[in-house]
């Protein structure tokens, strides 16, 4: 029985998985939705993985399901999702997975346009996770709205040690209502310069 041949793009990933044992990085190749099921069964079978870089990807919310399927059965404890084109749809499965995720402990969200609206979806499972420890939201479209959401979850989270909230739409009363609250959080760090 002839075995269909690997894909060049599936070797080469396959490869980069044995030969860095603990990242894949896939930064800067713009990935098509069969690529990202090749992506999402490669991670269920490989346990050594602990970063997943996909940085301009042109991961849109389809794409990104299709990884984040897989993202339970990991170790993987940084998940880098900077400069993707996913919308609320992609936050919210995202936020889904985070709910029984147990082993990500930093995200990288910057630049995906995330707006106060999926940031909700996001504060809810901040509230409860008790694994994450940095979460990074720069320059996204970030609101006092979506801030106060972050800072409500937060006032029950104790595991988070930094919040990345730079470049957002974060006015001042915004900053005062962050001052006002933080003393009674559990951070060690808010980075934020708007």
């Amino acid at each position: 029985m002839n075995k269909k041949p690997m894909p060049d793009n599936i070797k080469l990933w396959y490869n980069k998985l044995k030969e860095s044992n603990d990242c894949l990085n896939l930064s800067w190749k713009l990935l098509s939705i069969a690529d990202t099921q090749v992506i999402g069964n490669l991670l269920k079978r490989n346990k050594t993985i602990v970063k997943l870089i996909l940085v301009n990807c042109n991961l849109n919310d389809s794409k990104l399901i299709h990884i984040l399927k897989y993202i339970n059965n990991t170790i993987i404890k940084d998940l880098i999702l900077n400069n993707n084109n996913f919308t609320i749809a992609g936050i919210k499965y995202l936020a889904k997975i985070l709910k029984f995720n147990n082993s990500i402990k930093r995200i990288y969200l910057y630049s995906n346009k995330i707006d106060s609206i999926s940031v909700k979806y996001l504060s809810e499972i901040l509230r409860k996770n008790n694994c994450l420890e940095e979460v990074h939201l720069g320059y996204n479209n970030i609101d006092n709205v979506g801030l106060q959401y972050l800072l409500n979850a937060l006032t029950e989270n104790k595991v988070l040690q930094i919040l990345s909230l730079n470049n957002n739409n974060i006015n001042k009363a915004g900053m005062k209502n962050l001052y006002k609250a933080y003393k009674n959080l559990s951070l060690c760090k808010v980075l934020l310069d708007n």
